[in-house]
């Protein structure tokens, strides 16, 4: 099995205890992605009796000329424009420092990943179930009323409150405003149709609807909440369960225990045509008629401070739990964008990037600044070395706003003094002259 290549973002320091832009305390790493990392910080200018979180994404800053910088600019522009909507991550504003990009937004106390797998919040609790789906109807609809397309929706990258409400979209590293595209693979596979998989599919010769992806990726979640499972592993023929459905469009009836409304609506959003698949507006409303979606009885609704019990689990054995980490490379394997949308698509290294916020965590009382070595050239894929520094090194100042990298017990701290040599040639000529020794010397 060939070995994977490494993410970008293993070759970001860990900032954790630093400040930036003279403000922006990072207090603890929250997850590491792709090419990035996000880390939990307090606006130290906004200090009042109880500290202010916020969430900060770090990536690499890429040179003027790289399509990667243009990616990145690509999204904090689509991010900031989507984020006047409520059902988005603020992005309050972003800043560079040295050869570092952060982008600063609201934190949320946790993601539907958590919720639904930790915390057990949605299985067979109907109503939260329809108030989370409106939620991120709601958001969908305004972000595709201004032609901005996420194609990365899934539930890392939709935060809630610890309750499972009030739900946001976050991560835009994907997102496009193009009506047609033509990078294939663009997502994560377990939540990607299968026109947007295949170049060669009937419906994707000349591009595939963005717009389309985003609704399937929705349909999806939506079975994330009734099962907390994914159904298949990539919506294209050569993977098994996802034939079978093919052949049979009521599986997910019986390996689900759908109710009959539920696997209609299913049915027609997983349909291979994507002209059969209902609109956002008749998904929502075929939603909230929706009574029941499973017919096992609503007996075990979790409570959220209660300790999770552990699931009897009614699926096949065929369906796939939502964690899946063995699969977890095929389950959620996206992919970069280019903006001129080429044909051509790069499959990025590892998993996209972690979602803006996680669970919280307390704030260190004194956060110890322990600064790695900066990287002053870009190392090649595959190989990241560290030599430790001399004691007596002093480094360069940094940019202006950017975390003091030495530490506190180098400063002022000189090379040890070279011991005094002998004068060893006067000693040799005297020897050859035949001069006696001189005492003392």
């Amino acid at each position: 099995m060939a070995a994977q290549p490494r993410c970008p973002s293993q070759y970001l320091p860990d900032f954790t205890g630093q400040v930036f832009d003279h403000r922006y305390t990072l207090t603890a790493l929250l997850g590491t992605g792709s090419y990035g990392k996000v880390y939990k910080a307090v606006d130290r200018l906004r200090l009042r009796h109880e500290p202010e979180f916020l969430a900060i994404k770090c990536m690499e800053r890429w040179s003027d000329v790289s399509p990667q910088r243009q990616l990145q600019e690509q999204e904090v522009r689509l991010h900031k424009l989507a984020g006047y909507h409520h059902r988005t991550v603020s992005l309050h504003h972003h800043f560079v420092c040295g050869e570092y990009l952060f982008m600063v937004m609201e934190f949320a106390e946790t993601n539907l990943f958590a919720a639904m797998v930790d915390l057990d919040l949605f299985r067979h609790n109907v109503p939260l179930i329809k108030e989370s789906m409106n939620h991120i109807l709601d958001g969908l609809a305004d972000m595709h009323g201004i032609n901005i397309f996420h194609r990365d929706i899934k539930p890392d990258n939709l935060l809630c409150n610890a309750d499972g409400t009030n739900i946001r979209f976050t991560d835009f590293g994907l997102s496009t405003r193009r009506a047609v595209s033509k990078q294939f693979g663009c997502g994560s596979k377990g939540y990607m149709p299968p026109e947007a998989l295949d170049p060669d599919h009937p419906d994707a010769l000349a591009g595939y609807s963005p717009k389309a992806n985003d609704l399937w990726a929705v349909s999806m979640v939506l079975v994330n909440f009734i099962s907390c499972r994914l159904p298949w592993v990539a919506a294209e023929y050569h993977d098994p369960a996802y034939r079978r459905f093919i052949d049979n469009r009521d599986r997910l009836l019986r390996t689900l225990r759908l109710t009959n409304e539920a696997n209609d609506l299913l049915k027609r959003c997983f349909d291979p045509n994507p002209q059969v698949r209902p609109t956002l507006e008749e998904f929502r409303i075929a939603l909230n008629n929706i009574e029941q979606f499973t017919v096992d009885p609503p007996e075990t609704v979790c409570d959220p401070g209660a300790t999770p019990r552990p699931r009897q689990s009614h699926i096949m054995p065929d369906m796939l739990p939502l964690p899946a980490s063995q699969l977890a490379e095929l389950i959620a394997e996206p992919v970069s964008t280019s903006p001129d949308e080429s044909s051509s698509s790069v499959p990025r290294p590892c998993d996209s990037t972690p979602p803006t916020s996680f669970v919280p965590s307390s704030l260190p009382s004194n956060p110890a600044p322990t600064i790695p070595p900066r990287e002053t050239s870009k190392r090649p894929l595959g190989r990241l070395e560290s030599k430790p520094r001399p004691t007596y090194y002093s480094p360069p100042p940094n940019p202006a706003g950017c975390a003091v990298e030495v530490p506190v017990q180098h400063l002022g701290r000189q090379p040890p003094p070279r011991p005094r040599q002998r004068r060893s040639f006067l000693k040799s000529l005297a020897r050859n002259l035949g001069l006696r020794r001189v005492r003392g010397e």
